[in-house]
């Protein structure tokens, strides 16, 4: 059986010629050959041609064969030199078309320095396999030993090595040998896999959130009339974006602002995003401590709670006496996991509170990877952002973490394109001087630094994180260490930072962890 390419008949083949020599091909010709079928490539001369063989058969002894197949009744008119197809005037002699053809594609082989030194033989021919005799002469552009009938058909291999015999009697040809198949087989058809890069992923990724992030924003429309309200919403469904944006809503109102939270890194992020208010005066941000906050004389006429869940009830009412009036806007945004939840009761200010239903910052694979970990009071949905899966590094022991790390960077930054401040390191070790990443200053090269908001638009720095200090931050890539011993029954501390850890990534993650522990009987 000869080696057929494609393998199976494509089903949009409509000769019935070509799809009787298929079958012929693939079941008589010895498995020396290799046969293409209809085989397309790009003719570059004064002008760009397509052009088509419905079969080159090739074999590493003997050489080429172009082949051009008619089927139906065939007929030559001699007095206006006309092919007929069942009745049909063709535009060209079908042995015109296979010789056109066969020189394009020693055109394309002789571009290869393989070919161009290689002196192989190289012949057409042409089939009317439903025919079975020449009642008449042929003209002398189509000799009959070049010219295949449905008696030859018998004996498929028998006639093929006739027509090389025909074109290699008088002449001394080179063999073309195995491995020259070989890469006439990678030139008409090769194994192909196409890549991307994930920088490129993460671009498109980024554009597809900011559409998602401003979807959001109708939120805040429909509660536009409520001066006192809870967003509730999972990692990833825009609460820290809704909170800057409801401040720039105010400030333009002219409402002196404050905004709060407990993470130094999340209010200088925050600041960051709201440079123009804050030389405005109308908007302050600062990270919650009370005793500052206590002797702060200045009233506002909005508060804005940021990771609302990280407060106790009593910091809340204390942040409500720094309104202005009774009746000032009191916003707090917080994350609707129960297994993060600190303070006393699920909610931290007695209201109905108002849900962000998707995710809008996290791949669909990285939402679905973080799922296990989420235990929300209201159904949430993933931003059904396509990315690529999260993948899982084991290590048998600590001393391979770094090594795992930078056989990572050296992919993501040499092959992905991925610039270093894109990417975050987060370890679950507290306080992070615990953490392997404290004795490290550089890494594949470049600075590896504690997070740092200033750090951000280094290119040449790598950062990295407890995981509890960058909660409320977000990465275009991810690294995760989970460097704390594993024990057989994670408590709700260790669930809530992993589900932190992993909804930190919005692009693409990898997460490093031990194996999971033996039970001892």
């Amino acid at each position: 059986m000869a080696k057929m390419i494609p393998k199976k008949l494509s089903p949009t083949t409509k000769s019935n010629a070509e799809k009787k020599l298929f079958q012929i091909f693939e079941t008589e010709l010895s498995d020396d050959y290799v046969v293409f079928h209809s085989a397309w490539w790009q003719h570059i001369g004064y002008v760009i041609e397509d052009r088509e063989a419905d079969f080159i058969i090739v074999h590493p002894e003997k050489g080429i064969l172009i082949l051009e197949a008619k089927g139906g009744s065939i007929s030559y008119d001699a007095i206006n030199k006309s092919w007929h197809q069942t009745q049909y005037k063709l535009k060209k002699s079908p042995f015109e078309q296979a010789r056109e053809i066969k020189y394009k594609f020693l055109n394309l082989l002789r571009k290869h320095q393989e070919f161009s030194r290689l002196y192989f033989c190289i012949g057409h021919f042409v089939a009317f396999p439903e025919m079975d005799f020449v009642a008449d002469g042929l003209p002398s552009e189509s000799p009959q030993d070049i010219l295949l009938l449905r008696p030859h058909l018998s004996d498929i291999n028998q006639y093929i090595s006739s027509v090389f015999n025909y074109y290699s009697s008088n002449q001394k040809f080179d063999q073309l040998g195995e491995l020259n198949v070989n890469k006439i087989i990678n030139l008409i058809s090769p194994s192909t896999q196409f890549e991307k890069y994930i920088v490129n992923d993460i671009g498109e990724i980024q554009k597809e959130i900011l559409q998602l992030t401003e979807q959001q924003f109708e939120v805040l429309n429909s509660l536009y009339l409520q001066t006192q309200c809870i967003v509730l919403g999972c990692a990833g469904s825009g609460k820290t974006q809704l909170a800057i944006e409801k401040i720039k809503r105010l400030c333009q109102h002219k409402y002196t602002t404050l905004l709060t939270c407990k993470s130094i890194n999340l209010s200088l992020y925050i600041s960051d995003s709201l440079l123009q208010e804050i030389d405005s005066g109308y908007c302050i941000v600062l990270p919650y401590e009370e005793e500052k906050l206590k002797h702060y004389i200045k009233k506002f006429d909005a508060v804005i709670v940021d990771e609302g869940q990280d407060f106790k009830k009593n910091e809340i009412k204390f942040l409500e006496t720094l309104l202005s009036s009774r009746n000032g806007t009191f916003y707090i945004f917080q994350d609707s996991n129960q297994k993060i939840l600190t303070n006393d009761d699920n909610y931290t200010y007695n209201l109905s509170p108002n849900v962000l239903g998707k995710n809008c910052r996290n791949t669909h694979q990285i939402f679905n990877y973080a799922k296990p970990f989420v235990s929300c009071s209201h159904p949430i949905k993933s931003s059904s952002i396509d990315g690529k899966d999260v993948e899982i590094r084991s290590y048998q022991n600590p001393n391979q973490i770094l090594s795992m790390i930078r056989n990572d960077i050296s992919f993501l930054v040499e092959k992905q394109k991925i610039k270093p401040n894109q990417i975050v390191i987060l370890t679950d070790l507290y306080p992070p001087s615990t953490s392997l990443l404290a004795t490290c200053g550089r890494i594949n090269g470049f600075n590896l630094k504690q997070y740092s908001h200033l750090n951000a638009k280094d290119t040449q720095t790598i950062q990295w994180s407890n995981i509890g200090m960058y909660k409320g931050l977000e990465s275009d890539v991810v690294l995760l260490i989970l460097e704390k011993t594993k024990t057989l029954i994670p408590s709700i501390f260790d669930i809530a930072n992993s589900y932190i850890g992993i909804t930190r990534a919005k692009s693409f993650l990898i997460i490093y962890e031990s194996p999971e522990p033996e039970i001892d009987f």
